[in-house]
């Protein structure tokens, strides 16, 4: 087969796999053509970030209609309106295993673009953590949601024996800190250089909202128990200032992720009820240049009744790119914490 009967039998096979006709036999042959191939696998998110545009921008299907193709070559990816969304939904999943170096690739799979694998499910932490169990969640070989991080925390802080794999109790000056940066960190990977020394933050992948074009992650990393340092009667003032880089790796989306920082005060009763006192959340844009790291910077007024201080780094993508999110990687490196008083009493960094 020729290149040019090779492309066409791509083209043919791609669109038969968006509009639901696809056979077996078929969504096998091109599941090979895309493991063969990088230039498959790039004119194959070319397509679908074309009809990904389709999908979103357009609001009904005679407006799609109306639409004349790119060139003669291309009227064979003409697609229903929901189209896009069964592409965009590969994509968010399975697309980022046709980059990675360290993956064998497979055949392209079903489709659930509701599901967020190896994500436990709100309802049946919290049940957990009401009844005490706090040991089961910490031995499930699955991601547990962010906030619930800071219950494992709390419970942590508070004496609870926990497996230290997803977080350390470490001590600075009066201040006692759940630090699960030690299970982030990672030397050189996909091209990015650690900022400094030989380790930075890998973050998680992110999760894709196909139909509200979005895609965000959060890592909650540290919690600080600051119980013996703020006395809810003295009215002396505290802040807490937080300082970080951000990266990404090569990838195909043609924008760089908006990242950033989430300071959290908050306070927990002896049930761990807890209670948000205030936050921020400081934002940066980051570029495409992996060789660079973005600076970013925050700071916080804590209020007096202050127990807790929760410290959680982001990143989201909106618009049709967010659906070319998974094929790069997002890195943070230096986070450097300091509590300040009015008695110029500074620690840190932490």
């Amino acid at each position: 087969m020729n290149k040019s009967d090779s492309n066409e039998e791509l083209t043919r096979l791609i669109s038969s796999l968006l509009d639901g006709s696809i056979s077996l036999e078929e969504h096998n042959k091109l599941s090979n053509m895309l493991e063969d191939s990088p230039l498959n696998r790039q004119i194959y998110l070319d397509y679908v970030r074309m009809e990904s545009l389709l999908h979103w921008e357009s609001t009904t299907s005679q407006e799609i209609e109306s639409k004349q193709p790119l060139s003669k070559s291309r009227t064979l990816l003409y697609f229903p309106i929901w189209a896009g969304a069964i592409a965009a939904t590969l994509l968010a999943f399975f697309g980022v295993l046709w980059f990675a170096d360290d993956v064998n690739h497979s055949s392209i799979a079903s489709i659930d673009k509701n599901v967020q694998p190896n994500a436990l499910s709100m309802k049946a932490v919290s049940e957990d953590f009401k009844e005490g169990n706090t040991q089961k969640i910490l031995s499930e070989k699955q991601i547990i949601e962010p906030r619930e991080y800071i219950n494992v925390a709390i419970a942590s802080l508070n004496g609870k024996d926990l497996p230290s794999n997803e977080g350390l109790i470490e001590y600075f000056d009066q201040i006692k800190r759940w630090n699960r940066l030690p299970a982030l960190l990672l030397p050189t990977e996909k091209g990015i250089l650690p900022a400094s020394g030989t380790s930075m933050i890998g973050l998680g992948k992110m999760a894709v909202d196909v139909d509200s074009q979005k895609a965000d992650l959060e890592e909650t990393v540290q919690v600080l128990d600051v119980r013996n340092l703020i006395n809810p009667t003295s009215g002396e003032k505290a802040k807490i200032f937080a300082a970080l880089k951000v990266n990404q790796s090569f990838g195909n989306s043609h924008e760089g992720a908006e990242f950033g920082i989430t300071l959290k005060a908050i306070r927990a009763n002896a049930n761990q009820a807890q209670e948000e006192l205030t936050f921020t959340q400081s934002k940066v844009p980051a570029d495409l240049d992996p060789s660079t790291w973005d600076e970013l910077n925050s700071e916080m007024e804590l209020p007096n009744d202050t127990q807790f201080v929760v410290v959680s780094l982001n990143a989201r993508k909106t618009g049709p790119d967010s659906l070319l999110a998974n094929t790069s990687n997002y890195y943070a490196d230096d986070l450097e914490l300091y509590l300040s008083f009015d008695r110029d009493h500074l620690i840190g960094p932490i």
